[in-house]
Protein backbone atom coordinates (compact mmCIF):
# COMPACT_ATOMS: atom_id res chain seq x y z
CA UNK A 1 0.00 0.00 0.00
CA UNK A 2 1.18 3.74 -0.70
CA UNK A 3 2.52 5.77 1.70
CA UNK A 4 3.23 9.48 1.78
CA UNK A 5 5.24 12.26 3.98
CA UNK A 6 4.46 15.69 4.72
CA UNK A 7 7.45 18.03 3.91
CA UNK A 8 10.17 15.35 4.39
CA UNK A 9 12.68 17.17 2.47
CA UNK A 10 14.76 20.57 1.42
CA UNK A 11 16.03 20.75 -1.49
CA UNK A 12 18.60 24.09 -2.35
CA UNK A 13 17.67 25.71 -5.40
CA UNK A 14 20.09 28.50 -6.78
CA UNK A 15 20.02 29.93 -3.12
CA UNK A 16 16.73 29.48 -2.28
CA UNK A 17 14.94 26.26 -0.23
CA UNK A 18 12.33 24.61 -1.57
CA UNK A 19 10.17 22.20 0.25
CA UNK A 20 7.62 19.72 -1.62
CA UNK A 21 4.75 19.41 0.39
CA UNK A 22 4.20 15.93 -0.25
CA UNK A 23 6.44 12.70 -0.39
CA UNK A 24 4.34 9.67 -1.74
CA UNK A 25 5.82 6.30 -2.20
CA UNK A 26 4.64 3.84 -4.34
CA UNK A 27 4.07 -0.05 -3.86
CA UNK A 28 7.08 -0.52 -6.10
CA UNK A 29 9.94 1.67 -3.78
CA UNK A 30 9.14 4.63 -6.42
CA UNK A 31 8.30 8.05 -5.21
CA UNK A 32 6.95 11.32 -6.24
CA UNK A 33 6.64 14.99 -4.49
CA UNK A 34 3.56 16.51 -4.87
CA UNK A 35 3.19 19.84 -4.89
CA UNK A 36 -0.23 21.86 -3.94
CA UNK A 37 -0.68 25.14 -5.09
CA UNK A 38 -4.56 27.20 -4.61
CA UNK A 39 -2.87 30.38 -6.73
CA UNK A 40 0.76 30.23 -8.46
CA UNK A 41 2.65 32.87 -7.82
CA UNK A 42 6.31 34.25 -9.20
CA UNK A 43 8.34 32.48 -6.59
CA UNK A 44 6.35 29.22 -6.81
CA UNK A 45 6.88 29.23 -10.31
CA UNK A 46 10.71 29.88 -10.13
CA UNK A 47 11.23 27.10 -8.00
CA UNK A 48 9.53 24.50 -9.87
CA UNK A 49 11.33 25.16 -13.02
CA UNK A 50 14.58 25.23 -11.06
CA UNK A 51 13.24 21.60 -9.45
CA UNK A 52 13.08 20.09 -13.39
CA UNK A 53 16.46 21.69 -14.22
CA UNK A 54 18.48 21.09 -11.49
CA UNK A 55 16.80 17.51 -10.53
CA UNK A 56 15.11 16.53 -13.95
CA UNK A 57 15.33 12.14 -12.04
CA UNK A 58 12.48 13.85 -9.45
CA UNK A 59 9.56 13.63 -10.41
CA UNK A 60 6.98 16.68 -8.92
CA UNK A 61 3.17 16.61 -9.33
CA UNK A 62 1.62 20.07 -9.16
CA UNK A 63 -1.95 19.87 -7.80
CA UNK A 64 -3.27 22.96 -8.71
CA UNK A 65 -6.87 24.67 -7.49
CA UNK A 66 -8.00 22.68 -10.39
CA UNK A 67 -7.14 19.81 -9.84
CA UNK A 68 -7.81 19.88 -6.37
CA UNK A 69 -11.46 20.36 -7.22
CA UNK A 70 -11.13 17.01 -9.22
CA UNK A 71 -10.09 15.16 -6.61
CA UNK A 72 -12.23 16.46 -3.62
CA UNK A 73 -15.26 16.20 -5.72
CA UNK A 74 -13.94 12.04 -6.04
CA UNK A 75 -12.92 11.49 -2.66
CA UNK A 76 -14.49 13.86 -0.26
CA UNK A 77 -17.51 11.68 0.07
CA UNK A 78 -15.82 8.62 0.62
CA UNK A 79 -13.24 10.10 3.33
CA UNK A 80 -14.99 10.84 6.23
CA UNK A 81 -12.06 13.76 7.33
CA UNK A 82 -12.27 15.10 3.87
CA UNK A 83 -13.16 18.97 5.06
CA UNK A 84 -14.22 21.25 2.39
CA UNK A 85 -12.27 24.98 2.35
CA UNK A 86 -14.51 27.63 0.91
CA UNK A 87 -13.43 30.78 0.30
Amino acid sequence: MAHWEFEPDIFELDGEKYLPDFKVFEDDGSFAYHEVKGYMDKTSKRKLTKMGEEHPDISVILIDAGKYGELEQAYAPIIDSWEAKNG
